[in-house]
């Protein structure tokens, strides 16, 4: 039997739809007194769910699962079938005043055409899904789900429309049609709506659903509870009092569910903590899941900004601000010991450097206030410095005539010859077959040594990801279980993990989440 679970998201906010009415006041702040309890069973003649023992909801019916296509019948079955609590599909307005189930593109398109210009008969003529499927109506899917043996309901998804510009009334008249629909249907207790992201359709949502059961909660603290340690049974053999064994002290705390920011309870046999870090704020990472880390007694390694850019008060990077640089490789020294080196790809800006070979770098700087760092910046790797060298030679005899910075066009971008002619510190009006041997000894070395002095990283506001979080010590890899509180899970970014760019961090999130999972 599947276990009730908790999963600590970043920000979430649901609306149960119950029947439709006119347009009411949008309150500042549900009272949460007056909420329902959706436990407690109503008796108003309509049709009601099976008993139903877990809180999981497929996302897309469980399509990525059962390999159905996303939002087709077929994966709403698989939900079915497997005793869900939800199945969690997404929902368009057409033209013609039907809801529309589908997966839309990034541009908002289905079938290559945006649902709201289009009737559903347009819609569907356009192409089937994979499985032959036609492009199912929200009424196809209650009727699924609307029946006396079935537990799952139906958790819609109101999309925004963010594509080819943003339009609030397009989810907004989603939200209307889907509520008269489910209204006329009879299936009030089989659906459950999503808002997200959007506060103005919540709001019509809102309005046009009678005694509508708001749920906009977070996480506040953890239910914790103390364990009894069982007294354990005599040895069969005697121990030596001289060299007794030691005994590994047990988690001390049970987790039994969490207590949201209205004061209502939430009771779990697991509790997933899945707030991600504190980088990106605005999507909702605000270091939440640390606050609950710390209730259980966890380590916390201090977060800082990882895979960022990094600032330095060199003048030079402004001057050539925009410039990205291609095939160079990148070298990070600790007070001056070589940590880390790469080839690749980089841009100057006018704050310092950033690019991904610059992100990479960031997720070697320990401790700023304890080491100094610079990079350097080798501009042609595939050149040794005698082939440098040697190349100059060449370049300087075909532009004997050229000034400094005119015989460097061959070499360099336009935007740093100006710059590289003034750190080099040869009088610009010099011709190219006037420079010394020793000078083109210096160029080489400024060429394939371009420092950069790095004075801080980049902020957290716009940093990829965050370093630090939980003590990987301090909870068990197989499962993802704290070892301080048995029902508690970490899985993500909140934990101290992190890699470089190129999708290892999004692999962290899945794998630690799959790991979870599997011990369910």
């Amino acid at each position: 039997m599947l276990k009730k679970i908790i999963s600590l998201t970043a920000i979430a906010a649901t609306v149960l739809l119950f029947a439709c009415t006119d347009d009411e006041e949008w309150p500042a702040q549900p009272d949460w007194s007056q909420i329902p309890n959706p436990d407690e069973v109503v008796d108003d003649g309509l049709l009601k769910p099976a008993a139903c023992g877990n809180n999981v909801v497929a996302h897309r019916g469980g399509a990525s699962e059962c390999k159905a296509p996303d939002n087709s019948l077929a994966s709403l079955r698989y939900a079915i079938e497997q005793g869900c609590y939800g199945s969690e599909c997404d929902i368009y307005w057409t033209k013609d005043d039907n809801v529309v189930v589908a997966h839309a593109d990034g541009n908002c398109k289905i079938n290559g055409m945006y649902p709201w210009e289009h009737t559903l008969a347009e819609l569907r003529a356009g192409g089937g899904l994979s499985n032959g499927e036609q492009l199912p109506s929200l009424e196809d899917f209650i009727r699924e789900v609307k029946k006396e043996e079935c537990c799952t309901r139906l958790w819609l998804d109101i999309k925004n429309i963010t594509y080819p510009s943003t339009l609030t009334q397009y989810p907004i008249n989603a939200t209307k049609r889907a509520c008269e629909i489910v209204t006329e249907l009879g299936a009030k207790h089989f659906v459950e709506f999503i808002c997200t992201g959007n506060a103005t359709v919540m709001r019509s949502a809102f309005a046009y659903a009678q005694d509508a059961d708001i749920v906009y909660d977070g996480a506040k603290k953890l239910l914790l509870e103390d364990i009894v340690p069982e007294a354990e049974p005599a040895p069969a053999v005697p121990e030596n009092p001289r060299h007794p064994k030691k005994k590994k002290a047990g988690p001390a705390l049970r987790c039994v569910g969490v207590r949201g920011t209205s004061g209502r309870e939430y009771r779990a046999d697991a509790v997933l903590v899945a707030t991600g870090g504190v980088s990106y704020p605005t999507t909702g990472s605000t270091g939440d899941g640390y606050k609950l880390a710390r209730q259980a007694g966890h380590t916390l390694v201090e977060p800082v900004p990882s895979l960022v850019s990094l600032v330095s008060h060199d003048p030079d990077c402004k001057k050539m601000m925009g410039l990205a640089l291609k095939n160079v490789t990148l070298t990070l020294f600790e007070d001056g010991k070589a940590i880390f080196d790469e080839q690749g790809e980089m841009l100057f800006t006018h704050f310092g450097i950033s690019g991904p070979l610059t992100l990479s770098a960031s997720s070697h700087l320990g401790d700023m206030k304890k080491h100094k760092y610079h990079a350097e910046i080798d501009l042609k790797p595939a050149l040794s410095e005698e082939q440098l060298y040697d190349r100059i030679t060449r370049d300087f005899a075909l532009l004997a005539n050229h000034a400094a910075q005119g015989a460097l066009v061959k070499l360099l971008p336009s935007s740093m010859q100006p710059v590289m002619v003034a750190r080099w510190g040869i009088d610009p009006a010099t011709k190219a077959n006037q420079i010394t041997r020793e000078q083109k000894r210096e160029l080489v070395q400024l060429i394939k040594h371009w420092r950069v002095s790095i004075d801080a990283r980049g902020d957290l506001a716009h940093a990829v990801i965050t370093s630090g979080g939980v003590s990987v010590r301090e909870v068990d890899p197989k499962t993802m279980q704290s070892k301080k509180a048995l029902g508690l899970y970490f899985a993500g970014e909140v934990l101290d993990v992190d890699a470089y760019t190129g999708g290892y961090n999004l692999q962290i999130a899945f794998c630690t989440a799959q790991s979870f999972a599997n011990h369910l």
